[in-house]
């Protein structure tokens, strides 16, 4: 008789053993999906608010684009690209005279000029020009240069 109260004994210990295993085993997998969620949305937000820097800086430059287009011909103004872009490097560029590129934080962001640009055109970080120009008749050539 007392060899079976042992046994249930043992047998009751052994149960809640593993009622306990699988209860941290599915604690585990809640935090675990948990962190991961949690750790999604905030990279989520930094791809955000990267991008709203990088619009920031194509909004500066398109503004030039509309500004030139408005005015007459022979027109040339110079205006200022930052360094840093929330105090990180950045690289800026033209492809053909029709795009934009700029390489910020490990990613590669495209826009397309709303008009052609000359195709030795280029951008760099710090003083910039654009300019507009007649080549010949009802032709309007648009150009960027370094400063």
């Amino acid at each position: 008789m007392e060899e079976l109260s042992l046994k249930k004994l043992l047998s009751k210990k052994s149960q809640s053993s593993i009622e306990f295993i699988i209860l941290i085993t599915f604690m585990l997998v809640v935090f675990t999906v948990v962190s991961v969620s949690v750790q999604k949305r905030i990279v989520d937000t930094q791809d955000v608010k990267t991008r709203n820097t990088v619009d920031q800086l194509k909004n500066v430059i398109f503004t030039e684009i509309e500004i030139a287009e408005s005015m007459p011909v022979n027109y040339s103004k110079d205006f200022y690209l930052p360094l840093y872009l929330d105090g990180s490097e950045y690289l800026i560029g033209i492809d053909d005279g029709v795009e934009l590129n700029v390489s910020y934080r490990g990613k590669e962001y495209v826009y397309f000029f709303p008009i052609d640009f000359k195709t030795a055109s280029h951008l760099s970080l710090g003083w910039n020009n654009i300019t507009k120009v007649k080549i010949g008749p009802g032709q309007i050539e648009y150009s960027f240069n370094v400063v």
